[in-house]
């Protein structure tokens, strides 16, 4: 058998599409941290995507959207000092330093954008340090 062809993800590991976490304030850890720019878009974002260390699904994988537009950025401004990591007044901070950084985050559940049936997680303020 070719190794190649193998995938070798245990299935137990997976977290269900459907399953959510409910509303509440968690423990997570930051896993990756991509700066992305969607096409058409004047402003680029910062894409945190991180994991529960408390609650009823440590499986679950949860994204937030850090927005550099000027009437969003606030968001940013809170999420960032709150997972420890350091943005001096007058300078900036290497989106990377969020990788490995944990933060509590408040969850909520709400219905997916495509459909009404399927509940989704949404990530958001308040923060707080861990």
């Amino acid at each position: 058998m070719d190794t190649e062809d193998y995938v070798d993800i245990n299935i137990d590991d997976i977290a269900d599409p459907g399953e959510v976490i409910p509303d509440g304030m968690y423990l997570v850890h930051i896993d990756t941290c991509e700066k992305k720019h969607k096409a058409g878009s004047e402003y680029p974002y910062l894409e945190p995507r991180m994991h529960p260390l408390e609650g009823p699904n440590l499986k679950k994988r949860l994204k937030v959207t850090l927005s550099f537009h000027p009437d969003a950025a606030w968001n940013m401004k809170e999420f960032v000092p709150a997972a420890g990591v350091d943005w001096p007044k007058g300078k900036g901070f290497y989106f990377k330093d969020l990788v490995g950084k944990d933060i509590r985050v408040t969850v909520k559940v709400k219905p997916h954008p495509d459909d009404v049936n399927r509940k989704v997680n949404e990530v958001g303020p308040p923060y707080k340090k861990a």
